[in-house]
């Protein structure tokens, strides 16, 4: 392996997550639709048309992420709500961030939910706390010590 590529998101509603995570720093090109042969193939399905956005983290690392709105084959809009980190599955995705306490008051400020506020962890050597995007996805939020 040469190193983790994007994180894909599949979204109820791409302009509010989009400005969730730009609010965090990430950002990118207006969303593009994709669809034909290669996109059916891919998901084993026929006839999809997703609008995809690839959003860059603010660090430049080069790690994308992929936020996808299917226009097709709608979804349980009712899976949206949260759901248990001990189900398998990916449980959430963690970004390094600075000045956690800051930001944790700009997001709660605007309603996201925290399951705490920021904690210094046991070895001191983070500050992390846990949040959820517009559509319920966990995300661990860490700040190096």
């Amino acid at each position: 392996m040469i190193g983790l590529r994007h994180i894909g998101i599949t979204v109820c509603d791409l302009k509010k997550m989009k400005l969730f995570y730009e609010g965090l720093g990430f950002s990118g090109p207006e969303p593009t639709l994709e669809k034909g042969e290669y996109i059916d193939n891919f998901y084993k399905m026929k006839g999809v048309e997703v609008v995809t956005l690839k959003m860059n983290d603010a660090s430049k690392t080069g790690v994308l992420l992929e936020l996808l709105q299917y226009q097709t084959h709608p979804s349980d809009s009712s899976s949206t709500k949260s759901r248990s980190v001990v189900l398998p599955g990916i449980s959430h995705f963690a970004l390094t961030v600075e000045g956690i306490d800051d930001l944790y008051q700009q997001l709660s400020s605007k309603g996201i939910e925290f399951n705490c506020k920021p904690q210094l962890s046991p070895d001191g050597k983070a500050k992390v706390a846990f949040c959820l995007d517009p559509e319920h996805n966990l995300i661990e939020l860490v700040q190096v010590m």
